[in-house]
């Protein structure tokens, strides 16, 4: 089956897609998507064509049921697609569904004793928003202070700022004292007051 919001509460989903799905639900605006697994992967595009309507392209982003957990967060490691043209959505659904081989992936998986076998991925299929800016929040700072929030925000799509490609504006949020500051990598950074303005 596939996943919409209709009738997610019958899957057993990763963290991204119920947080995604929990979102819809409160109003925010989230681009159109559903998920689905690599055993119906044939049926992605001609979903997609009724389900997501006018949609030019998508992203194709992985759903895992280990992935940004409370104590792995599995960050890069592993397949998404982006623009995906819709008579190629199908085969981005099962590379991006695909258990990853590599080396670093089975040493991510022996360091936090996870068994890869124990990993089901479904992938998440959505509308592509060509962004202006975009943007990445952590809850806790990876770097291990659990009571502050990291947003690093920068131009175009969020792959740029993931892979450091875009000049970008860092803010950090301590939640014990209400205090922040941020960082700029270059002076031409964009700033939260200059993207929500437009």
């Amino acid at each position: 089956m596939i996943c919409t919001i209709e009738n997610e509460s019958n899957f057993t989903l990763g963290i991204k897609a119920k947080n995604l799905f929990l979102l819809k639900k409160h109003g925010i605006c989230v681009p159109p998507f559903f998920c689905i697994s690599e055993d119906d992967a044939f049926r992605a595009a001609d979903f997609a064509a009724s389900y997501l309507r006018s949609c030019e392209s998508v992203s194709v982003r992985s759903c895992a049921n280990a992935e940004d957990g409370e104590n792995t967060s599995f960050a890069g490691q592993f397949h998404t697609e982006l623009n995906v043209p819709m008579n190629k959505i199908n085969a981005a659904v099962k590379k991006v569904c695909a258990i990853p081989s590599g080396e670093g992936f089975r040493e991510y998986c022996r360091q936090n004793n996870i068994r890869s076998e124990k990993i089901h991925l479904h992938a998440i299929v959505q509308q592509m928003i060509d962004a202006d800016h975009s943007g990445v929040i952590f809850t806790a700072n990876p770097q291990g202070i659990l009571n502050e929030t990291v947003i690093v925000i920068g131009s175009g799509t969020g792959d740029n700022v993931v892979e450091d490609r875009t000049d970008t504006t860092t803010y950090f949020y301590n939640r014990t004292d209400n205090m922040y500051y941020q960082e700029t990598s270059r002076t031409s950074s964009p700033h939260i007051s200059e993207t929500l303005s437009g």
